[in-house]
């Protein structure tokens, strides 16, 4: 008699998260109550031996007739719901098969039933935004994890919670939790559900979130924001599906698994969104000023443009809560923006209360007074640090802004999505000052109650109060570098000896950059998003100073800091060009600037590097470098044997050397001037190679860019008198918007920007009351 094997994956799975009521129903819906099951099953031990041999036989002949060939009108047909029994083949060509190892036709299909069910989700509470209901652990329901309002949402339904049949464990924001039945609208089918919430890769590569407005509804989405930069593997316009930000799935169908992990598409390379998970210890790159710039124009740009604001010329004081408490400038000025509408809300004009400190969700009109705005925010420095940032708050859950599994997010909002808004306004800041920010520091997410070392020789000092405690990744540390089994990460707090009776942080809010840091063993840390320096140094970077031509051959200086921006020494210093396309090295050679260890010159002979965009690569003691720039603009130089090189930045932060021979390629388009033509606004723009000299363009064709909402705007293309050298511009007043825009020509399928270094902002005045403002950003573009 043959033995048959079944390996009930989809079962095994249903068990681990649900009471059994709810397992013994997958039994009935296969046409057998819960009471004929278990008179089966008993039957079935006191079977007698004439009874198996019986089934034997049976068991013998069916899977015999498996070995005939597969009826293919049958399987591209086959009704799982029928009574029909297929062969083995004909259920291996079934879609969802290959999810089991069948060796029993009968039960194939039973198990091919479960597979199919609908996934259900639940809908939680809408009874308004000013109440709230409460998120708590599965495994220990008198403790509440976190709260959300009730406006009500999706949530992954996992299934009845094993303690009590009164809640239910649903995965959402981050985290697994239970909710009581009675904080449920209702549990709605996949097939009930016409807007998912979904995350996707825009045309410009930043990742999108949407949530549901109704579910019910065809087409019903609220935009959440933009999160950065979209990974790699997502496809553009795709929509993705996650309930914690981490792992994504692109089948709704793939979702309600019991970790999150499986069926993702990145189920090997967790993804961690920057703004959302960066610490607050960090730093912006961006002075006051660039700020207050950033801030006009978004606020001029938005809804409450012409209503009194209270944040305008503000920077600075966030810029010095950075410095006092170590609470990121940019980080609590999106947070700022956030609460108070731009400045613009009740609390933030009448009381200078732009985080709407003690306006609880009850009682809102609780929000505290402040003498003076600035006043407002260097108190909110220090209830951030006092509060959300040391180890022993109720609060402290990581000091990101995070979502409602870690982060500020968790105490702080009952909005869910509060972390992922504000990462969206700092993303957008970011975009709009030229990307100085994103991925500025390298994140790890620590492992469950972390230990933290004082030194790499093991001493012992404390333990983060909270990790990765159950299935996603959740806590966040900025890592300043590596030495041996150890790396070197920025602390939220450090253990002091408070006299009010706690045991982290300092009584007055204050943060040292430079002091606060410890180790942590790599082995303590699950995932890192970024590079990381080692050698004896941690922290260091290498940052562009200046360039010259000695001898027709190209010198960069470069100055070597470290993460408080003070000067350190190199040692044992060697460094290469490399081809970013043909990842080609060239030799560079390497000399101390008058004889000081903490500043080099690289020279590279002319001979030596051929045409090509190049990344100066500093290597010392093993550990490669690249060479960062913020405050750059391009620049071009005369080498030897007819080349150029061209000093520029990507994005404002890592340097690149484009070599050109002179009267061949490197071609740019540059602004000579404006006129009013039929009140239509006309750019004259000229192409030049990298010696300076006219070149012509063919099959060019332009557009303006909207720099906020990436809208385009079609823009007719004109030669000047005939001349393919220089060409005219022009857009149509009726088709271009309120907004600020840059002009994009397409040579041959290549996007070029237009370039400008010397002009004096001008405006122009259009038809239908429109006028035109031309000016350059950072005298470049």
């Amino acid at each position: 008699m043959k033995t048959f094997k079944i390996i009930i994956t989809f079962l095994v799975a249903l068990i681990l998260v649900t009471a059994n009521t709810e397992v013994l129903s997958v039994f009935a819906q296969s046409g057998m109550t819960t009471s004929e099951n278990n008179a089966s099953e008993a039957n079935s031990d006191i079977a007698s031996d004439e009874e198996k041999d019986v089934k034997g036989e049976e068991q013998t002949s069916e899977v015999e007739n498996n070995s005939a060939e597969p009826r293919s009108d049958v399987v591209e047909n086959y009704d799982i719901n029928s009574e029909e029994i297929l062969t083995l083949e004909e259920l291996g060509a079934l879609k969802g098969a290959n999810d089991y190892e069948v060796e029993d036709a009968n039960n194939a299909r039973e198990l091919l039933r479960a597979a199919n069910a609908e996934k259900q989700f639940i809908y939680s509470s809408n009874r308004g935004w000013n109440q709230t209901m409460n998120l708590y652990y599965p495994e220990r329901l008198s403790t509440v994890h976190s709260y959300i309002n009730c406006s009500g949402y999706l949530m992954e339904y996992i299934g009845v919670n094993a303690l009590d049949s009164n809640y239910y464990n649903v995965r959402y924001m981050g985290t697994v939790v239970a909710i009581k039945k009675s904080d449920t609208s209702e549990i709605l089918n996949q097939s009930q559900i016409r807007s998912f919430p979904y995350y996707t890769k825009d045309s410009n590569g930043k990742l999108v979130y949407y949530i549901e407005n109704n579910p019910k509804a065809d087409n019903s989405y609220i935009f959440i924001s933009r999160l950065g930069t979209a990974p790699s593997w997502m496809e553009t316009n795709k929509k993705y599906y996650s309930f914690d930000g981490v792992y994504f799935k692109d089948d709704i169908s793939k979702l309600g698994t019991v970790d999150s992990k499986t069926n993702a598409v990145n189920s090997s390379n967790p993804f961690i969104i920057y703004f959302d998970n960066l610490s607050a210890r960090s730093k912006t790159n961006y002075s006051a000023a660039q700020l207050n710039s950033a801030f006009k124009y978004f606020y001029e740009n938005s809804s409450y443009n012409g209503q009194t604001t209270k944040m305008l010329n503000t920077g600075q004081n966030f810029i010095d809560i950075q410095n006092k408490y170590g609470t990121n400038a940019l980080l609590v000025m999106a947070m700022g923006i956030h609460e108070s509408a731009y400045g613009t809300s009740a609390f933030a004009v009448d009381r200078n209360n732009l985080f709407g400190v003690n306006a609880i969700d009850s009682d809102p009109g609780q929000a505290s007074y402040f003498p003076s705005v600035s006043a407002g925010i260097d108190a909110q420095g220090f209830f951030l640090s006092d509060s959300f940032a040391t180890n022993d708050s109720s609060k402290y859950y990581g000091f990101h802004v995070g979502n409602k599994m870690s982060g500020m997010n968790v105490k702080y909002a009952s909005d869910p999505y509060w972390g992922y808004k504000i990462a969206g306004h700092m993303q957008n800041f970011d975009t709009y000052l030229g990307g100085k920010d994103i991925n500025k520091y390298t994140i790890g997410m620590l492992n469950e109650q972390t230990q933290v070392y004082k030194d790499t020789n093991g001493t012992t000092w404390f333990k983060y109060a909270y990790g990765t405690s159950r299935e996603t990744l959740i806590y966040p540390v900025i890592i300043l570098g590596e030495s041996g089994s150890y790396y070197k990460v920025q602390l939220d707090s450090i253990p002091t000896n408070r006299n009010d009776g706690w045991l982290f942080g300092n009584q007055d809010g204050t943060y040292n950059y430079s002091t606060n840091v410890g180790y942590v063993k790599k082995t303590d840390v699950a995932y890192i998003q970024g590079s990381v320096d080692s050698g004896e140094q941690m922290g260091i970077r290498t940052e562009y100073v200046g360039a010259s031509v000695v001898n027709n051959d190209l010198r960069l200086q470069v100055v070597t800091l470290d993460g408080s921006g003070a000067t350190v020494p190199l040692k044992n210093v060697s460094a290469k060009y490399v081809n970013i396309a043909t990842k080609e090295e060239v030799a560079v050679t390497v000399s101390a600037v008058s004889g000081n260890a903490r500043s080099f010159y690289y020279t590279v002979g002319t001979e030596a590097i051929s045409k090509g965009e190049y990344e100066l690569v500093i290597d010392q003691n093993g550990s490669n470098m690249p060479v960062w720039t913020y405050t750059l603009t391009s620049k071009n130089y005369t080498l030897g044997n007819g080349k150029t090189a061209e000093i520029k930045s990507v994005n404002n932060t890592r340097l690149r050397v484009v070599i050109n021979q002179q009267g061949t390629t490197g071609i740019r388009t540059e602004y000579v001037g404006a006129s009013v033509v039929n009140n239509d606004l006309r750019l004259q723009v000229v192409t030049l190679d990298g010696s300076g000299a006219t070149v012509p363009l063919k099959n060019v064709s332009a557009k303006y860019v909207n720099i906020a909402t990436k809208e385009e705007v079609a823009v007719t293309v004109s030669a000047v008198s005939g001349n393919a050298r220089s060409f005219y511009y022009t857009v149509g007043t009726e088709a271009i918007s309120k907004g600020e825009y840059e002009l994009v020509i397409d040579q041959n399928g290549s996007n070029m920007p237009v370039w400008t270094y010397t002009l004096t902002s001008k405006n122009y005045t259009l038809g239908n009351g429109k006028t035109a403002e031309i000016k350059s950003v950072n005298n470049t573009r």
